[in-house]
């Protein structure tokens, strides 16, 4: 079983900025609208396996991904008041994977709706509809000989390729580097991920542009069963936060997110998630 898998950061980090400029996306807003930039990580990690796929950071990911059953069966998004911003509906098949999210806008109408396809129990392909059943977007990830994935590919309702992320090195389950392009532009964007010297239980992903330059990082903190507790992302001077919250049978409750303003960190939405 997979332990850990930490993958393509740079493609969501960079992704978001660039779609929500041409307003090509409103749908999966449950996901993607949280986390800035649409970080991309996929992380699997012992008792918890936090995922995410081109184009959005999910929790849901780990019933994509691993081998986890007893997902949840809907999530509820507010805002800092309470109020019900977006829901989405998951559906799984016997053996637990997650087949179909739906998802819902505040005024509870349909807002689209994405697919997942699978060959011999992997994830080979992700379909994102909008609420009249037309394709926006399709991811495709491929695997090397071990089973592990080494590409994701992103592209438009047109099959034009958007994005290309390769994964160049493994260390054991870690995704150690890799590197996400931009055909049109032909920018690229490069990562890698290293253990906290300080807390062997905290993991930072650094994102660098092609002269070097370190442009994000995220951080990772565990407690010492490896349930993901703090998800901090800085860009410049902007700092955003996640809080993970357990159920006692250690299932994913609710998550918040924060961003920081005037030295303070201020709740921005809340995720609650429902269980059979």
């Amino acid at each position: 079983m997979i332990q850990v898998l930490v993958i393509i950061f740079s493609i969501s980090y960079i992704f978001l900025f660039r779609t929500s400029k041409n307003n090509s996306r409103n749908s999966k807003s449950i996901t993607v609208r949280l986390i800035p930039h649409w970080i991309l990580i996929l992380l699997l990690f012992p008792k918890i396996i936090l995922g995410i796929t081109p184009g959005k950071w999910s929790h849901i990911d780990k019933y994509i991904f691993g081998n986890n059953s007893n997902g949840p069966v809907k999530e509820i998004v507010k805002n800092a008041n309470g109020k019900i911003v977006y829901s989405a509906f998951y559906e799984y098949d016997s053996s637990g994977k997650l087949i179909k999210e739906s998802y819902l806008n505040a005024d509870g109408k349909t807002d689209g709706f994405t697919i997942f396809q699978y060959k011999d129990g992997k994830v080979v392909r992700e379909e994102l509809f909008d609420k009249d059943h037309i394709l926006l977007e399709t991811k495709t990830f491929r695997y090397n000989p071990k089973g592990e994935i080494d590409l994701v590919e992103v592209f438009d309702k047109d099959n034009k390729l958007l994005l290309r992320s390769n994964i160049n090195s493994w260390d054991k389950d870690f995704v150690k580097s890799g590197q996400t392009s931009w055909p049109d532009s032909k920018e690229i964007e490069i990562f890698n991920l290293t253990q906290d010297e300080k807390n062997p239980r905290a993991f930072i992903q650094n994102i660098y542009n092609e002269e070097k330059k370190q442009i994000a990082s995220t951080k990772f903190e565990y407690d010492e069963k490896g349930k993901l507790l703090t998800r901090l992302n800085v860009q410049g001077n902007q700092e955003r936060k996640n809080q993970l919250n357990y159920s006692s049978n250690n299932l994913l409750q609710s998550f918040t997110f924060h961003v920081k303003q005037n030295n303070k960190w201020e709740l921005q939405k809340i995720h609650e998630l429902i269980y059979k």
